[in-house]
């Protein structure tokens, strides 16, 4: 992806969507998002699963995005303040298991447990799991 500039992600929804079919409008507001950014991170899936919501919808919201030099299922990688780094590449599957199994162990550490083994157990844990879904 080419960096895009996060003013133009940041953009919000409401102030562009003038002129988008009443289906279209329903698809993007069922999917709560508020932002370029928001929108550009839903998948198909995400957009036709908003019931009344089809193909028409999903043709004008790609559109949209495509006029913004944006798509669907697009990833924004984000730093702890929930700020997006746009030069930074994107996680690949290990890197990506390994954070969702971080996350899951976090929900249930206490203070005392040490950074560094939980992301040592959080890379075995996507390992393990890369390995499992390639038998």
């Amino acid at each position: 992806m080419d960096s895009v500039d996060s003013k133009v992600l940041d953009t919000p929804l409401d102030s562009i969507l003038t002129g988008f079919g009443l289906r279209a409008l329903k698809a993007v507001n069922g999917l709560g998002v508020k932002t370029l950014r928001e929108l550009a991170s839903k998948t198909e899936v995400d957009v036709l699963m908003v019931r009344g919501c089809g193909n028409t919808a999903l043709h004008e919201i790609r559109n949209l995005l495509k006029r913004y030099g944006l798509s669907l299922n697009m990833s924004f990688p984000v730093t702890q303040s929930g700020m997006p780094i746009p030069e930074m590449a994107s996680m690949n599957l290990r890197d990506y298991l390994a954070a969702k199994a971080m996350q899951a162990y976090l929900a249930n550490a206490d203070e005392s447990d040490d950074a560094k083994d939980i992301a040592e157990d959080a890379y075995a844990m996507a390992d393990t799991m890369i390995r499992e879904r390639s038998k």
